[in-house]
């Protein structure tokens, strides 16, 4: 009986024999012959072949597969949302006006200026460009709303020698079935939609947009660029590739729960192989089992089982997710420590981060550029907004003419936050304003304050209990017996010191000028109150006078008048009488 082995061998000889004769596997002739290369082909990135097939000239299938991204991949969705409201919050409009402020802030709440903002940057990042449309109120010369456009129904016709570019709405089949529809739904839908599109989508014409009222926010490459760029057109090979990775997961997974089962019936080493019949009685008893979990077969030691389920692949597959990850957040320049993953070492980490806001700061002025200009200076403009002189502030009067200085607003953020400063730049700085060695003003600036509204607020506060040196002034008074014990009377409640600044003048109060103190407030400091003791002279029974020893002095003519003191009459007997 020949061995299997041998038969084997022979069989394939013949095999790779015929094959190298046919000039089969790249090869012609006989095993010696020499071996034909192929030389290397330029490959042109123009012509790439796994983007062959998509849509990179279609606006509208192209976008659609950028928001498939943003709603099925994890890592787009929370970069997306992360760049388009992590340098946003909740903001006030400053200006130097307060009257112009308030009217500002009022039309920011109307127009839900914070939730428009962040609508512009998530379409900014995701499709790189973002359109809105404002409806303009002619009665009152304001902004009625800002409906946003997709930006695959705008179309953008301009010259790179031209500086204005024409914006026209394209007609949208969707919208002119409910225009022509007579449900009831549709025709709801359809009354909120402006008359000056109805035509257009009727007959099916672009309708030309009026540049002063769209606003067209866009991450252009350049100046000349029609439109911008999404950030996540740099990533959508690696997101295919993803998705062939994901399949293959799935295939995995799918053999994990289905295996390949592979029995062997027979023995090479013995040289026995089963007849058909006895082939054909085996695989009816396996067959059997097929679908019962607890079910035996006791038979001969030549029926074996493999199981092919994949096992060793997992590992090599966890790797190919690793690469196209960290390829898609180099591209949404991201990692995993702003994602909330595992963080590396901490200056890596912080050079990251400051690249990152200064790419947040950079989106922040272009954005807040934008709504200035389209939004708030055409109503500076109809409502002759100009800025005033202090004089005119002060009398609450307009006289300026010229509209070449229109007040707009500035962007003062609640929850502000600081894009590029860290805590020890932050100490540093105002260690530098402890020593006098910078203004305040920068400061302000690097903190987000408004100067005009700190100044306000310091004015406020003075003279009050909350001004610092309001109760270093307090404690300093304190420190006299006589104005603590005032203090403590209450006769400070309301704050009143009004005649302090007397009474620091003449340290003898009240009492000293109706004595007859100097003008200049000189002599002794009056004694507390309680303390002061008046005792009346002493009076001769047969009226000689007093009996005071200066009274005595001076009429023996021993003892002089005082000097400067002038004629104290009895003030001066008392003042004697206590030993003054």
């Amino acid at each position: 009986m020949p061995n299997i082995k041998e038969l084997s061998n022979k069989a394939f000889s013949r095999r790779a024999n015929t094959i190298m004769m046919d000039g089969g596997m790249g090869m012609m002739g006989s095993p010696s012959s020499s071996i034909n290369r192929v030389p290397m082909m330029y490959v042109d990135p123009l012509l790439d072949p796994v983007l062959m097939m998509f849509p990179r000239e279609n606006d509208t299938q192209l976008n659609a597969r950028l928001r498939h991204y943003y709603t099925y991949n994890p890592i787009v969705h929370s970069v997306i949302d992360l760049h388009s409201s992590y340098a946003l919050s909740d903001f006030e409009l400053r200006c130097e006006d307060k009257d112009i402020e308030q009217y500002y802030n009022d039309i920011k709440e109307r127009l839900d200026l914070l939730t428009m903002m962040i609508n512009l940057n998530r379409d900014f990042w995701l499709l790189g460009n973002a359109y809105m449309y404002g409806e303009w109120d002619y009665n009152n010369s304001e902004w009625v709303r800002f409906n946003q456009f997709p930006p695959e129904n705008i179309e953008i016709h301009r010259s790179y020698a031209g500086g204005v570019a024409v914006y026209f709405l394209k007609p949208d089949e969707s919208t002119k079935k409910v225009l022509q529809s007579s449900s009831a739904a549709d025709m709801a839908v359809a009354s909120t939609i402006p008359a000056e599109f109805r035509n257009a989508i009727l007959t099916g014409t672009p309708y030309q947009l009026a540049n002063e009222r769209i606003i067209h926010f866009a991450n252009r490459p350049a100046q000349y660029a029609l439109q911008g760029e999404s950030i996540l057109k740099s990533c959508l090979k690696d997101l295919m590739f993803e998705d062939k990775m994901r399949l293959l997961q799935f295939t995995y997974a799918d053999r994990a729960m289905y295996p390949i089962k592979h029995w062997k019936v027979g023995s090479e080493t013995k040289g026995w192989f089963p007849d058909k019949k006895h082939f054909d009685e085996t695989k009816a008893l396996i067959m059997a089992g097929i679908n019962d979990p607890d079910y035996n077969l006791i038979t001969h030691p030549f029926v074996n089982l493999e199981i092919k389920d994949q096992h060793g692949s997992w590992e090599d597959l966890k790797a190919q997710f690793e690469f196209a990850q960290k390829r898609i957040m180099i591209g949404l320049f991201c990692n995993d420590a702003m994602l909330g993953g595992e963080a590396g070492p901490y200056a890596k980490d912080m050079i990251n981060m400051k690249v990152v806001m200064h790419r947040y700061l950079m989106n922040r002025n272009l954005l807040e550029r934008v709504i200035r200009e389209k939004v708030f200076l055409p109503i500076a403009k109809e409502h002759g907004l100009i800025k005033r002189t202090q004089a005119e502030i002060q009398h609450k009067l307009r006289l300026s003419s010229s509209y070449n200085n229109f007040v707009l607003p500035k962007f003062f953020y609640k929850e502000r936050v600081n894009l590029l400063s860290s805590q020890s730049e932050q100490e540093m700085l105002l260690r530098l304003r402890q020593n006098k060695e910078i203004p305040f003003e920068l400061v302000a600036d690097m903190f987000g304050w408004d100067m005009d509204q700190l100044k306000e607020k310091f004015n406020n506060e003075a003279d009050t209990v909350f001004d610092p040196l309001y109760k270093t002034a307090k404690e300093d008074l304190a420190k006299e017996k006589a104005m603590r014990n005032r203090i403590l009377n209450g006769e400070f409640k309301n704050n009143n010191f009004s005649d302090i600044d007397k009474t620091k003048e003449n340290p003898q109060g009240k009492a000293g000028r109706e004595m007859g103190g100097a003008a200049n407030g000189g002599g002794r400091p009056p004694l507390p109150e309680g303390d002061l003791k008046i005792e009346e002279p002493a009076i001769l029974p047969n009226g000689e006078g007093d009996l005071s020893p200066r009274g005595k002095q001076e009429g023996a003519g021993e003892l002089p008048a005082p000097e400067g003191g002038g004629d104290l009459g009895n003030v001066g007997d008392i003042l004697s009488g206590i030993g003054v």
